[in-house]
């Protein structure tokens, strides 16, 4: 996986990612010591119809 330069530190990129996941907007699950995030919504829109 290739990492992308936010501009912002990595203790404030989780904190939007949790802000993220208790708003509902992403689901995240555990896998060993990572996460693993998703935008299920965005998948339903992406395999509607196929």
């Amino acid at each position: 996986m290739s990492s992308v330069d936010l501009g912002t530190s990595q203790q404030a990129y989780y904190r939007h990612l949790e802000k993220l996941v208790e708003s509902g907007t992403l689901k995240v699950e555990s896998q060993g010591r990572r996460k693993l995030y998703s935008f299920e919504r965005l998948l339903e829109l992406l395999t509607f119809g196929t």
